[in-house]
């Protein structure tokens, strides 16, 4: 009775555990508990808000230096993407980047990065900053999306920033997928 007083609970309450001992590898078995429900009513509730994330100007920006060890010099800057929800607070990158891949919305979000990057880094160049690199993270999915050579040239043009002053990173799980 505690996981379920008729057939749809129960069946749902199972599929829960199951998908989550999938998750975790072969030959594991989870037992359905509060916690693991809290946890898929927040998953699902995080993934449903950030469909809405970039529209309602949820997502942040922030420029971490990127520092020359002998001189001080600041060389470049990587762009970090931060989630301020209304509700929650800031949202961890951990957390809410793997909904963004699962859901493919790693895409459209890659995307606004991309661009509000450049658009920031051609600012501080207009502004009369020395120029310096913007290091932006790629997921596997946006390298193996079929238009990505296409949308970095647009976003260059669009912005006008040379393209030696972006820095496409990826991490070394991104380099292994």
């Amino acid at each position: 009775p505690i996981d379920g007083e008729n057939v749809e609970t129960l069946m749902k309450n199972a599929d829960m555990a199951m998908y989550k001992a999938k998750s975790l590898g072969k030959n594991q078995y989870i037992k359905c508990s509060e916690n693991l429900k809290d946890s898929v009513l927040e998953t699902m509730s995080l993934t449903n808000s950030l469909y809405s994330a970039i529209e309602r100007n949820q997502m942040i920006l922030h420029y971490q230096p990127q520092v020359n060890g002998l001189t001080g010099e600041i060389i470049g800057v990587e762009a970090l993407l931060r989630w301020k929800h209304p509700e929650h607070g800031f949202i961890s990158p951990f957390k809410f980047i793997p909904l963004a891949e699962k859901t493919r919305l790693i895409l459209p979000i890659g995307y606004w990065v991309l661009k509000n990057a450049c658009e920031q880094c051609k600012a501080w160049q207009e502004k009369g900053f020395k120029p310096i690199r913007m290091a932006v993270n790629f997921s596997v999915h946006q390298l193996n999306y079929p238009g990505i050579i296409e949308q970095i040239k647009e976003i260059l043009e669009e912005t006008s920033l040379e393209a030696k002053y972006l820095e496409i990173e990826i991490t070394e799980s991104t380099a292994m997928d």
